[in-house]
C-alpha cells in the first residue's frame, strides 16, 4: 500500500497501530445520507400492522397525549405533519413518523461514526459504518413510528458530547452535553441514565460548578422545548408516568419475569454474529492488558453498555427493542476491535491485505443479516393469508382471529382501503378472552391464531403476577386445547420482522 494511502488511513507498519486523523465532514454526511436511504426502504406497510402505531397516530389526530413516553418523537412529528397538511391521512402520518425514525437512526450512526473517527481514526469510522450502520436491529427499528430510534440518537449524541467535553471541557461542550442528555430523556424515560456518565465527567473537570450550571440550564431548556405539550397536560403526564414506572417494575398485562430477566441473554446473542464477537473480544483483551493506562472516559465506554444491559435484566418488562442502545454501543466497541485487528495483522501480512481481509470478514456477516430483514419487509404474511382464505374457504365460513392477525372487518373502515374485504365473516379481535363454547355460540368455523398473541403464555421465562395467575392459566389452557383439537390448514412461522410475519396459524374447529 502506498505511503500516502497508509497515512490517510492512519496505519503505521512499524508500530502496528492506528493513528487518529481529522474527521472528514463529507464522509460523515455521505454516511448519514446512505443510512437515511437504507432505513426508509419498504417502510410503507399498513399503519395498523404494528400494534403501537395506531395509538401514536390517534394522539396526533385527536390531540390527546397519553405520555406513555416523553414527547420528543410526537412533538417533532406534529410539526412535520402540519407542514405537509397530513392530519387526516393516517397512512401518510405513519410514513412521516417512520421516516422520522429513520433520520433519528441515521443521526445516531453518523454521530457514533464521527466519535469513532475522533477516537481511533478513519478505520474506526468504517467499522462503525459496517457494524452499526448495517446492523439488522438498527435497520428494523428505524422502520417503526416508535421512540427507540429517538433514544438511540440521544445516546449516540451524548457519547459524542462526552468525548468533546473530555477533550476540551468548556461551556460550549457542556452545552452540547446538556442538549444530548435532554434529547435522551425526551425520547424515553430510561434516557435519564445518560445523566450518570455526564455528571461523572463534569464533576471531574476543572471549573465544574460553572460547567454544571451550563449543562443544567441547557438540559432543562432542551427538555422543555421537546416536551412542550406536557405543560398543558400535566395531570395526564403524572398518571402516565406512574403507569410506566409500574410496568417497568411489575410487568405488563399480568405477565412478569424472574429477576434477573434471562430473556435478554438470547436477545444479546441474536444481535451478535461471529465477526462482532471476534472484534469485540480483540477490543476487550487489548483493553484489559492496558487497563492501568486507560482513562475515565475509556472505562465509561466499556462499562456503560454492560451496565445498561444489566439494568434491563432487572426489569420484569422485556422486549428485544429495549436492547437497541446496548447493541449499538457494543457495535462501537467492536469497531475499535476492528482497528486493533487490522493493526495486529499489518505486522505480519501486507497492510492492504490485512485491511481487505477484515473489511470483507466484517461486511459478510452484517450484510447477510441485513438482507434477511430487508427481504422480510418486502413480504407480507397477512396479505398471503387473506389471499389463501379467498381461494380456499367457502363464503359461509365464520372466522375468529387473534388481535395481531389483522384480517379485515367491517368495524374498522379506515383499514379497508388497505385490505380487500373477505366474503367470509370475521369476528373477534380478542380471542384470548373467549372459550370454545363462546366461539361455537357465534357459529365460528375457523380460527386464526398469532404467535405474537399466544406466545407469551408458553414462554419458559414467562410467568404471571399472583392476581393474574388464574386468568393467565385459563388463557394458556384455551390456546393449548384449541391447537391440539383443531385441524391446521395454513401456517406461516413467526419470522424476522414480527409485525409483517407475526406467526399465523389457520385452524378448522372440531365439530360440536
Amino acid at each position: 500500500m502506498p505511503a500516502r494511502i497508509r497515512q490517510r488511513a492512519g496505519i503505521s507498519y512499524k508500530r502496528g497501530v492506528i493513528d487518529s486523523a481529522k474527521p472528514r465532514v463529507p464522509l460523515v454526511l455521505a454516511l448519514f445520507v446512505f443510512c437515511a436511504w437504507l432505513y426508509t426502504r419498504h417502510n410503507d406497510f399498513p399503519f395498523f400492522y404494528h400494534p403501537d402505531e395506531p395509538d401514536k397516530i390517534a394522539q396526533l389526530v385527536d390531540d390527546r397525549w397519553n405520555f406513555h413516553h416523553p414527547a420528543l418523537m410526537l412533538s417533532s412529528a406534529k410539526v412535520v405533519i402540519a407542514l405537509f397538511h397530513a392530519q387526516a391521512d393516517r397512512q401518510q402520518i405513519v410514513i412521516i413518523g417512520r421516516d422520522q425514525s429513520a433520520l433519528y437512526a441515521a443521526v445516531a450512526v453518523s454521530a457514533l461514526a464521527l466519535l469513532a473517527w475522533r477516537m481511533r481514526g478513519p478505520l474506526a469510522f468504517a467499522g462503525v459504518a459496517i457494524f452499526a450502520g448495517l446492523h439488522h436491529q438498527v435497520f428494523e427499528l428505524a422502520h417503526y413510528f416508535k421512540e427507540d430510534a429517538a433514544l438511540l440518537m440521544g445516546v449516540a449524541l451524548t457519547f459524542l458530547a462526552l468525548h468533546v467535553f473530555w477533550k476540551k471541557p468548556c461551556a460550549l461542550a457542556a452545552a452540547f452535553l446538556g442538549v444530548a442528555c435532554g434529547l435522551s430523556l425526551s425520547a424515553k424515560y430510561v434516557g435519564i441514565v445518560m445523566f450518570v456518565p455526564a455528571l461523572v465527567l463534569i464533576l471531574r473537570a476543572p471549573n465544574h460548578v460553572r460547567h454544571l450550571a451550563v449543562f443544567a440550564s441547557i438540559f432543562l431548556a432542551t427538555t422543555a422545548i421537546a416536551n412542550y405539550p406536557l405543560a398543558t397536560h400535566l395531570d395526564q403526564f403524572k398518571s402516565s408516568f406512574s403507569r410506566e414506572v409500574s410496568l417497568a417494575t411489575e410487568g405488563q398485562r399480568g405477565a412478569t419475569h424472574g429477576i434477573p430477566n434471562t430473556e435478554y441473554f438470547p436477545i444479546f446473542a441474536q444481535n451478535m454474529n461471529v465477526a462482532l464477537w471476534i472484534f469485540l473480544a480483540v477490543f476487550v483483551v487489548r483493553f484489559w492488558r492496558e487497563r492501568r493506562t486507560r482513562n475515565c472516559l475509556d472505562w465509561i465506554f466499556l462499562v456503560f453498555p454492560l451496565a445498561y444491559a444489566l439494568l434491563l435484566a432487572c426489569s420484569p418488562k422485556s422486549n428485544d427493542r429495549y436492547f437497541l442502545p446496548a447493541t449499538t454501543l457494543f457495535a462501537l466497541l467492536a469497531a475499535f476491535g476492528f482497528v486493533d485487528t487490522v493493526a495486529l495483522l499489518a505486522k505480519r501480512i501486507p497492510c492492504s491485505a490485512a485491511l481487505a481481509l477484515c473489511v470483507a470478514f466484517a461486511a459478510i456477516f452484517q450484510i447477510y443479516s441485513l438482507l434477511k430483514y430487508d427481504n422480510a419487509f418486502a413480504h407480507d404474511d397477512r396479505r398471503e393469508l387473506s389471499d389463501w382464505i379467498r381461494a380456499n374457504l367457502p363464503s359461509s365460513a365464520v372466522i375468529a382471529q387473534d388481535s395481531r392477525v389483522g384480517l379485515p372487518t367491517e368495524k374498522r373502515e379506515e383499514r379497508l382501503q388497505w385490505q380487500q374485504p373477505l366474503s367470509q365473516r370475521v369476528v373477534s379481535d380478542r380471542l384470548s378472552d373467549s372459550t370454545l363454547d363462546d366461539l361455537r355460540t357465534q357459529d365460528v368455523t375457523h380460527v386464526v391464531l398469532s404467535e405474537s398473541d399466544y406466545g407469551r403464555y408458553f414462554r419458559k421465562a414467562g410467568a404471571a403476577r399472583d392476581e393474574y395467575r388464574g386468568q393467565f392459566e385459563q388463557r394458556r389452557l384455551f390456546y393449548e386445547r384449541l391447537r391440539i383439537d383443531s385441524e391446521l390448514l395454513w401456517q406461516r412461522s413467526r419470522g424476522t420482522v414480527i409485525y409483517l410475519h407475526p406467526g399465523l396459524e389457520l385452524y378448522r374447529l372440531p365439530p360440536r
